[in-house]
């Protein structure tokens, strides 16, 4: 019954969010440079976690690197993206560690396909979290909002057996609890 619930709860997010899922344009969430969006969905062991947000907000641009210097800036976050726990920090006590993560980034990746891609370049990706303690999963820090000051509001959404709930975060208030 629980793994019927997670499955309900990632395929809500996954028609929510779908460019992370499918790789299809979502009028839910729209491109707006200083915003991004999280969301997570917890179960009894895992949780998966997904993000989206212009390229704009981590690298000042959105097309593909032009120059040695933007190269670099692409090849940082690309290595800041192999643990991305220490962007969003999670609830000590869950003891969660990232799995396996799917990046979408045509832009980073250079597999771009049509022109609003070449015009609108976006990072997006799910993380599989695999947590220990699961039911101690009651907060979160969003420290990203203090290490890239393109992001000014950070658009949360959390799932779990016990209800859901929604919050913006801030640089100056990067908590949220439930």
């Amino acid at each position: 019954m629980k793994k019927i619930l997670f499955a309900l709860i990632v395929g809500i997010l996954a028609l929510s969010h779908a460019p992370s899922f499918a790789q299809q344009k979502s009028s839910l969430h729209a491109h707006v440079h200083g915003q991004a969006q999280l969301q997570l969905a917890i179960d009894e062991s895992q949780a998966v976690l997904s993000f989206s947000s212009p390229l704009d907000n981590f690298l000042g641009f959105e097309r593909a690197p032009k120059d040695e210097a933007e190269q670099e800036k692409v090849k940082q976050l690309l290595l800041q993206l192999q643990n991305p726990l220490l962007w969003i920090e999670l609830s000590p006590a869950a003891q969660c560690q990232a799995g396996q993560i799917k990046l979408d980034s045509p832009v980073i990746t250079g597999k771009q396909k049509t022109n609003d891609e070449k015009k609108h370049g976006d990072l997006r990706f799910d993380l599989e979290l695999q947590c220990k303690n699961p039911q101690h999963l009651r907060s979160l820090k969003a420290k990203l909002l203090q290490q890239y000051k393109g992001i000014h509001r950070l658009k949360v959404e959390v799932v779990h057996a016990g209800g859901q709930h929604a919050k913006t975060l801030q640089a100056d208030e990067i908590n949220m609890t439930w």
